[in-house]
Parts: C-alpha cells; sequence; structure tokens
C-alpha cells in the first residue's frame, strides 16, 4: 500500500482534509519515470511531506509492530520540543514498509505528536524492502559541538550549565542551548578551552569546568580561577593554593573520585568550593548531603538570575 496527500499547499505544505488515499499497486506503476534516471524503481521507495495530526499519528503506530524498545526520554523530548513549537521539517522523518505498514523508521516522533497532541510536518518514506530497518539510525549523531561549530570541550560545559538551570539532565533542543552558548557561559566556556585545552581524566570533566565557570560568572577572578584550573590539569603542585593541593591529596587518597557512582553534581559542588577564591587556605574540601541539595538549588538559580539579568535568556526560557 501506498499513502499520498491529495492536496499540495503553494507553500509545499499538505493539506490535513481528506489526508491520506490508497494507491494500487498498478497506479503506482504507472508513475514510474525515465528509467535511465531510476536508481531504487519506484515501486519500492518513494517519499512526501504530510502535515501529521495525533490521530494520524496513532493510525500509523497502531501496525507498529517488531520495532525497537521505546525510549520515553527520546518520547518526552521531542513532545516538549513540538509543544514548545520548536520541531522542523527535516530529511529525518518516518519510514513506513508498505505491505505490512509496519514503522521501520520514526516510532519515537510519532509517539510524541501522539502525547504532544501537537500537528507537524513530516518526511514520510514508503519501501516494500523490510531489510532497511536494519541500517537505519547508524549515522553518527549530532552534539552540541556540532550544532554550534563549538570546541566539545567548551560544548560539554555548556550543556551542564544549562541541564543544571533547567534541572533536567535529559538531552536538550537546539532551541534551549543556543541563547546559552551566546551567553556568558558560552564564552567563558570557549575561552577556558583556549586558555587551557589539556585534558586529564576526572580534572577536565564537564563538571569541573562548569564549577570554574559558574565561579567566575559569580564573582571569582577570572585569571586565579583559570590558572587554578590549569595547574591542577598540568599537576603543578607547586603553583597551587592550599585548596588546590588538598583537592588532589583527596584525589590520590581516593577521597575524591569522579565515578558515575560519586555523581557529577557531586564533583560539581565540590568543584564549586575549589574555585572560590575566598576557599584558596583551605585544606579540606567535605561536601555533606544537605549542603549538596541546597548548592544546587541556589546554584542553578542565581545561575539563571544572571542570564535574564544579562538578557541572554527569558524567563520562559526551556519551557
Amino acid at each position: 500500500m501506498f499513502f499520498k496527500s491529495r492536496k499540495k499547499e503553494e507553500n509545499m505544505t499538505y493539506s490535513n482534509e481528506s489526508q491520506v488515499e490508497i494507491f494500487t499497486q498498478e497506479k503506482v506503476n504507472g508513475e514510474m519515470t525515465d528509467k535511465s534516471n531510476v536508481v531504487v524503481p519506484l515501486t519500492d521507495m518513494r517519499s512526501e511531506v504530510l502535515m501529521v495530526t495525533p490521530e494520524l499519528a496513532r493510525v500509523l503506530l497502531a501496525s507498529n509492530t517488531g520495532n525497537r524498545r521505546v525510549r520515553i526520554g527520546t518520547v518526552n523530548s521531542y513532545s516538549k520540543s513540538m509543544s514548545r513549537g520548536e520541531w522542523k521539517l527535516s530529511p529525518q522523518g518516518v519510514t513506513i514498509h508498505t505491505k505490512t505498514n509496519r514503522i521501520l523508521d520514526g516510532q519515537h516522533r510519532l509517539l510524541a505528536i501522539s502525547q504532544s497532541g501537537v500537528t507537524v510536518p513530516l518526511f514520510l518514506v514508503y519501501t516494500s524492502d523490510e531489510e532497511v530497518f536494519k541500517v537505519l539510525d547508524q549515522g553518527a549523531r549530532r552534539n552540541t559541538g556540532d550544532l554550534f561549530d563549538l570546541d566539545a570541550r567548551a560544548a560539554d560545559t555548556i550543556n551542564f550549565c544549562s541541564r543544571l538551570m533547567l534541572n533536567s539532565f535529559g538531552s536538550l533542543s537546539s532551541a534551549q542551548l543556543e541563547p546559552v552558548v551566546n551567553s556568558p557561559i558560552g564564552s567563558l566556556s570557549e575561552e577556558l578551552i583556549e586558555f587551557c585545552g589539556t585534558t586529564r581524566k576526572g580534572l577536565s570533566s564537564s563538571p569541573v569546568k562548569a564549577a570554574v565557570v559558574t565561579s567566575v560568572l559569580f564573582g571569582t577572578d577570572k585569571d586565579y580561577a583559570f590558572n587554578l584550573y590549569k595547574n591542577l590539569i598540568l599537576m603543578d603542585f607547586d603553583n597551587l593554593p592550599l585548596v588546590g593541593k588538598a583537592f588532589l591529596r583527596q584525589l590520590s587518597t581516593g577521597s575524591i573520585d569522579f565515578s558515575k557512582s560519586n555523581g557529577s553534581k557531586n564533583t560539581y559542588v565540590r568543584s564549586l568550593k575549589l574555585f572560590d577564591e575566598v576557599n584558596k587556605d583551605l585544606n579540606v574540601i567535605r561536601i555533606s548531603s544537605d549542603v549538596l541539595s541546597t548548592t544546587i538549588t541556589k546554584t542553578s538559580k542565581k545561575m539563571k538570575n544572571l542570564l535574564i539579568k544579562d538578557g541572554s535568556i527569558n524567563e520562559d526560557w526551556g519551557k
């Protein structure tokens, strides 16, 4: 079976009136083009753009069997993007098997349309080759650095700060990230990598770099914070303040670790204390669970308010 939109608008979108029409195989065969230009026969693959309503999404999903496990986080992320009006038409859409109507690719997009209640344009591809399913989604996923032409080491810092302000450690949309990329957080993240691009396991992780950026944003002298970070990365023990030496000692004894079980928030809060210049003469860094929770809440709120005041984001950013 082939679905085809009946009415094409002047602006290249498609009408939802009588949205789909079933074409017979004979009809499709009659639409074959010049064979010298055909790579894949028209009967095997074709495409179109449809305005997919929540109702149509549910109809298409009714034939969705044997697909990949649904990632709820992905559905929620897409749904929120659609609700915020950020969703754009792209070549990444939905692929449908013409003989069974099985969804070979795009189930998360359709689930998000159904969940959000929003109608969006989607690029639909129809194919009779079910083996296509095995080779879909094998390309490299674009990260923040790819989207905004940023060094990946700066991009992960911006990502961490953005997630902290939104209290969401899932994936963020480009529309959510762009204002932060163009804010002082973005500038400081890039400056830090230009100042010290050397990496060292744990010490150059995104929570640590985010703590450097946050400290400077909150008033710590940039030269102090940047040099402390560089000296830690280079293990320049002689040029570290007491708190830096204490940090490395605790790291060597296992009191500080950067494992996932320890939590990125714990690393971030501990590093905030490290890079705050008022703590330069501390001999040990201790963080209780109560301090951890309170610091995360206060810091994320203060960071967001500074960006609102700066004009980088508005009150409704990320919602």
